[in-house]
């Protein structure tokens, strides 16, 4: 649940991203970063929830 809370959720986000920064590589950074943001809270909320079992 916290990855689909975190990353970018359509390619209509990617497209506007795409169209405001006019740049491919702000685009990759956007989503690559918000991917990782989300896989990484992820990760430590599971870990965290193991934890406490």
């Amino acid at each position: 649940m916290v990855m689909s809370l975190l990353y970018i959720p359509c390619i209509a986000s990617i497209g506007v991203i795409k169209a405001e920064t006019n740049s491919w590589k702000w685009t990759g950074l956007a989503v690559g970063w918000s991917l990782l943001v989300g896989w990484a809270s992820a990760v430590v909320i599971f870990q965290l929830g193991q934890l406490m079992t």
